[in-house]
């Protein structure tokens, strides 16, 4: 209920009626399974989102990154010329475009496993107006390139990693990986900043990026547990970057 409340207060006041008709739409279609309606967009402060009744569309990522601002510590700050981020978990990219609203010279590349969660991230980025600054990639990330097997639910909009010690699970399927290395390398990407929220996978992902790692002057990386964290923080250090942990958050900044 706090989180409804909250994300009532963060919407534009134009918009009042129709998130009233998302929640109904949405209670509609869990309850009896019928879909009201397609979607509907919606703008939350500065920040235009596309949401579906009948598909978890990030309400709590409205409230806890727009109204918590959980990556405060994450600071992209502008610099004088052109910075890139990589946003590699981007769900519908919140994340992305509330930086690229706050900084007319930063550019994004964004990486969304989950077919269906990487379609309301381009309907996102079209209706911030910023495809000519963020790139979308329908991609895993991780330490090798080639194919990596995912839990992606329709009902669902949270894509989680089937590592490779896990039995095979039903419903799991093969998507695109590549390692951060290959794709800047092949793209000619020098990126500035980079962010990693894959449901455990966040370690691979940084394995997979020692290279790129050398020109990254911030990082911030989502560490659910102690070990996970202990062992992205080993990696970080290694490559340089000084590091500070809390509620679940991994920050490391390069020293200038």
């Amino acid at each position: 209920m706090r989180t409804i409340i909250v994300v009532f207060r963060l919407v534009a006041p134009s918009d009042i009626l129709g998130l009233l008709g998302y929640f109904v739409a949405r209670t509609v279609y869990k309850v009896l399974g019928v879909r009201l309606f397609k979607g509907i967009s919606l703008t939350f402060r500065n920040i235009s989102l596309y949401l579906r009744p009948d598909f978890p569309s990030g309400i709590h990522f409205i409230k806890e990154l727009i109204a918590d601002d959980v990556y405060r510590n994450f600071q992209t700050s502008p610099r004088p010329d052109e910075s890139i981020l990589l946003d590699v978990g981007s769900n519908i990219g919140l994340v992305s475009l509330d930086r690229c609203l706050r900084n007319a010279k930063l550019r994004t590349y964004c990486f969304e496993p989950h077919p269906e969660t990487c379609s309301l991230l381009r309907l996102n980025v079209e209706l911030n107006q910023l495809s000519d600054r963020i790139t979308v990639y329908n991609y895993a990330v991780s330490d090798h390139t080639g194919n990596i097997a995912i839990m992606a639910g329709s009902n669902d909009n949270m894509a989680k990693t089937v590592e490779s010690d896990e039995p095979a699970k039903s419903g799991a399927i093969q998507v695109p990986c590549w390692t951060l290395d290959a794709l800047c390398s092949d793209h000619n990407i020098r990126p500035t900043y980079l962010k990693v929220d894959v449901e455990g996978h966040e370690l691979s992902v940084l394995t997979g990026a020692r290279n790129v790692l050398n020109d990254i002057s911030e990082v911030i990386v989502e560490c659910h547990t102690e070990q996970l964290a202990l062992a992205c923080k080993q990696l970080l250090t290694d490559r340089g970057f000084t590091i500070s942990y809390a509620s679940g958050l991994l920050s490391g900044q390069r020293p200038s």
